[in-house]
């Protein structure tokens, strides 16, 4: 991690008082992180408000993942507040997060990030902004890509215009490796330094929304970071994505669904291990800087199928092959 942005670095914990996070609820892997967050102790975490995308679903028939829920030593022992504004679209389940919104410091705010006047009157008076907001399933983005056209690429240009009205300190965008394209079998890991070779509707609109938010830090002074993370996965996350729905199609003895011969590859990272990396990028990074966050978790999908399979077969034993 290269020396701490000088501005990034004056703000202390004292100063930062409220810091927006824009997420969708449609990835797992964002409600983990605020609950990851809130669940760090100390006197270091500034408050939060989460921006997001968000509508509540029934449970699946086998929860993915362990329960959420806990105690929350940030909230009990600090003034801190926590605001969540997402827009509750198909993906989500605020009872993944109750007992965060039950708390008297916590406040949800149901609104879309495309809505200008709804994010100004939330941003406002914010001194940071982490923003996972995003439409990320790659079968839907092929299915209407005009949904994340408007999420994606309208919907950050939103945001980044909002940050710089209301002079927000910091702004974290969050991105994804598959700007980047695929990664072949005999192929070194991506870098902050590969090129962009979006494949899919749903990276070519981040791809524009890692550009658009860079336009803004060189155009605007918005102090922007962009962090460009591999496949996410923990508990909770939403059952279409791979992971929890190979658990699903198993357990429910039915067919699993992968692509072609199952040869691509990408890296795993668990959604804890990314919430570490995102404060820390938060709190040390440089503005215009780049950050790749991998685990080092390469797997093709018949090698993570396999693995399901195997774990499954310890634990409810069946022939799931």
């Amino acid at each position: 991690m290269p020396e701490a942005d000088p501005m990034l670095h004056s703000l202390t914990a004292s100063q930062v008082r409220r810091l927006i996070v824009l997420v969708n609820s449609g990835k797992g892997r964002n409600w983990d992180w605020l609950l990851t967050w809130l669940r760090k102790a100390g006197p270091d975490r500034p408050p939060v408000l989460v921006v997001a995308n968000f509508t509540p679903v029934p449970r699946p028939s086998y929860r993915v993942g362990v329960p959420v829920g806990g105690t929350w030593s940030l909230l009990a022992n600090s003034d801190d507040q926590v605001t969540i504004f997402d827009k509750l679209t198909y993906a989500g389940n605020l009872e993944s997060i109750r007992d965060v919104l039950d708390d008297r410091r916590c406040t949800f705010v149901h609104a879309d990030i495309c809505d200008q006047e709804a994010v100004l009157r939330s941003m406002d008076g914010h001194d940071a902004v982490v923003h996972f907001a995003a439409e990320s399933h790659v079968d839907r983005s092929i299915k209407d890509p005009y949904a994340f056209v408007r999420t994606n690429c309208f919907g950050t240009n939103v945001l980044c215009d909002v940050a710089v009205r209301v002079g927000v300190q910091r702004f974290l965008h969050i991105s994804t490796d598959e700007v980047y394209g695929s990664l072949q079998p005999d192929a070194d890991p991506f870098t902050e330094q590969h090129r962009f070779e979006p494949n899919s509707p749903y990276s070519a609109t981040k791809a524009a929304a890692d550009h658009l938010a860079r336009a803004w830090h060189h155009t605007y002074g918005l102090p922007v970071l962009t962090t460009n993370c591999s496949n996410n996965y923990g508990p909770c996350q939403n059952p279409e994505k791979f992971i929890p729905r190979m658990i699903l199609q198993c357990l429910q003895h039915q067919p699993l669904p992968v692509y072609g011969r199952g040869a691509n590859i990408r890296d795993w990272l668990y959604v804890d291990d990314h919430a570490e990396a995102i404060w820390m990028i938060l709190s040390r990074g440089h503005r215009a800087q780049t950050y790749d966050i991998g685990a080092h978790q390469e797997l093709s999908n018949l090698e993570l199928v396999g693995l399901v399979m195997d774990i499954l077969e310890a634990f409810k034993p069946f022939d799931y092959r």
